[in-house]
């Protein structure tokens, strides 16, 4: 028969002693496991590269006709849609900034670190910021036979860095590499362009690629190649024209209204976005009301009843400056404008003017 064996007494205390340590531990335990998803969540939100559809980019409308006209001759593009999924119209010209940013996670110095990046054949592109960056427009056939007509491709390629770029995904020249904690950014203007055809991209409905997605390029601290990418941006254009106005839905804020368009004229005070721009004020600004100012008028005492008025005769309808003023006079010239000569039955001379010294 077996016996149950007895614990060892002089274990207990050892025992209580690290039951008492683990509990007392636990709340720490706790708040590291939160502080490790929470240092996780915010590696997530900043990845090492991103790019991203600027809404409200630093860029006038001016600055973007000057850059499209000089590169397809075409102005009045309209700011297209910047939140996914970026839905476009057909048969117009519509634009983009695009922002691509790097940010040094590694924990060890980046070394000879640039950026490459191809957009859709639809597209043109112009880089914004003052960093060393060029844009390489590739050539290539299209069609069955390979010789239909040609269309470009825009190609970019950022030193982010070194001074200076020689070809499409090679930089030379002095290196400043990204330090650990830093981060560097490159703006870039994104347009729909005409096709071969001299028709405005994009000339059918469906989904496009608007780049296949930036990839990062760099040597870490012991010299090993990394890289990282981001994914690509996709585009809807639609050709959808309800009310028949000429614009798809995807640029006309009211697709039910045919007097409501981004070329319209906004009409003030009628509660609508006429032109699809919320930065035209809809409100009437009123106009102050005129301020009149009573102006004083003169009132002539009536004459006094049942006398009657003398009509002038020669002698008293002129006055000379030789005239003799009479002892009495009826009435002397004053600087109050009130003043009314009364007239009586007899035929004394009325002086408006009396000569200095009389």
């Amino acid at each position: 028969m077996s016996t149950i064996p007895r614990p060892n007494v002089a274990t207990w205390p050892a025992l209580v002693i690290a039951l008492v340590a683990i509990v007392a531990t636990a709340p720490h335990l706790g708040a590291f496991t939160s502080q490790v998803v929470g240092l996780t969540a915010r590696v997530v939100d900043k990845p090492l590269i991103r790019k991203d559809v600027l809404r409200a980019p630093d860029i006038t409308q001016e600055e973007v006709d000057a850059i499209t006209a000089s590169s397809t001759g075409v102005t009045g593009c309209l700011q297209a849609d910047a939140d996914p999924p970026i839905e476009v119209p057909t048969h117009t010209c519509v634009w983009w900034v695009l922002r691509i940013t790097v940010n040094n996670l590694t924990g060890s110095p980046m070394a000879e670190l640039m950026v490459v990046d191809r957009f859709g054949a639809e597209l043109d592109g112009h880089p914004l910021s003052d960093v060393p960056v060029e844009v390489f427009v590739i050539s290539h056939s299209r069609g069955h036979s390979g010789r239909d007509h040609f269309e470009t491709q825009v190609r970019i390629t950022w030193c982010v860095t070194q001074t200076t770029v020689v070809a499409f995904g090679e930089c030379s020249g002095p290196d400043t590499p990204l330090q650990p904690g830093e981060s560097a950014f490159l703006d870039v203007l994104v347009f729909t362009k005409l096709n071969p055809s001299g028709k405005q991209e994009y000339t059918s409905a469906g989904t496009y690629e608007m780049n296949s997605g930036a990839v990062a390029k760099w040597r870490d601290g012991d010299g090993t190649q990394r890289s990282a990418s981001t994914p690509p941006i996709m585009v809807e254009a639609s050709d959808s024209d309800a009310d028949g106005d000429g614009f798809a839905a995807a640029s006309d804020c009211n697709d039910a209204d045919p007097g409501v368009h981004p070329t319209a004229a906004e009409i003030p005070g009628n509660g609508r976005d006429d032109d699809c721009n919320p930065g035209t004020l809809d409100e009437v600004t009123p106009t102050p009301a005129a301020t009149e100012t009573a102006t004083p008028t003169a009132t002539a005492e009536p004459p006094v009843e049942d006398e009657p008025t003398a009509a002038p005769t020669e002698d008293t309808a002129t006055l000379s400056p030789t005239l003799a003023p009479t002892d009495t006079p009826t009435s002397t010239a004053s600087s109050t404008p009130t003043e009314t000569a009364t007239p009586t039955p007899t035929l004394t001379a009325t002086a408006t003017a009396t000569p200095e010294g009389g």
